[in-house]
């Protein structure tokens, strides 16, 4: 932990308090009373300064980086960053096996490991992303299950009660999640709670779940998280996170899948 004794000001210490927030999404009280070792009348005295600078909110039992992530038309996502998204799906693909049933969640990111599935022997894809069912459709080795329900046109995705009462009839190894915002506190979280109860339940349905995202996504939080981040068996994304998460990885086993910079 980070001792805050050596500071002479109160302000650097709420400088450094408001970059470890910012690094982590969101923490708690007694998270950042045990990282600048301080009481937590301390804690409360700081916050009230930092809410005043407007980057940080208060949430339940903490705070959280205040920045609004609403989600963006899916063609909108589809378009930004086609490269790392790519990379990310080849990378993806190398957790997958023959006669594998795996789940891709929606999300802009999963309908690009499909491609790379190619060259595997009667894999099964279950998923509820209209954007992967159009991809696996070209791929005579590929068995695609779909889960049903209400068409969400902003997340080119089907929502609601019939795919997740679907999603108990399946035995499946390996989920591969996407996530508005990733932070270690936070875990993975979405912005809107419909497609996170449906990332919840297919979480709880795999063997191991994957992240695929975007490094741009990490220390982030959106307002409902739907799975812990020191749960994950992977993360795949397109440059490494932050020393704070690169630590965290390591500690708890997470593999960590990057592009090489020759790709």
């Amino acid at each position: 932990p980070l001792l805050m004794g050596g500071f002479s000001v109160r302000v650097d210490r709420l400088e450094a308090m408001e970059q470890y927030v910012i690094d982590h999404g969101s923490v708690s009280l007694e998270n950042i009373a045990q990282e600048f070792n301080i009481s937590t009348n301390t804690v409360r005295r700081d916050i009230l300064e930092l809410l005043s600078r407007n980057n940080i909110k208060k949430v339940y039992g903490g705070v959280a980086v205040n920045t609004p992530l609403s989600p963006l038309p899916y063609i909108t996502r589809t378009n930004d960053h086609m490269k790392s998204k790519d990379a990310i799906g080849r990378l993806a693909a190398t957790f997958v096996e023959d006669q594998d049933t795996i789940y891709l969640d929606s999300g802009s990111t999963t309908p690009n490991i499909v491609k790379y599935l190619k060259d595997r022997k009667n894999i099964t894809v279950i998923t509820n992303n209209l954007m992967v069912m159009a991809e696996c459709a070209l791929y005579q080795n590929i068995t695609l299950i779909t889960l049903g329900g209400v068409y969400d046109s902003q997340m080119a995705s089907f929502m609601g009660s019939i795919p997740l009462e679907a999603l108990s009839r399946f035995s499946i190894r390996t989920v591969f999640l996407s996530a508005t915002g990733v932070s270690i506190c936070a875990g993975l979280t979405n912005s809107t709670y419909m497609e996170a109860e449906m990332k919840r339940a297919i979480s709880k349905a795999g063997e191991r779940c994957i992240l695929v995202a975007n490094e741009e996504k990490f220390g982030r939080a959106a307002a409902v998280k739907f799975y812990s981040f020191n749960d994950l068996y992977a993360i795949v994304t397109d440059r490494p996170p932050a020393q704070t998460y690169l630590e965290t990885i390591e500690k708890f086993g997470i593999q960590l899948l990057c592009p090489d910079e020759s790709d």
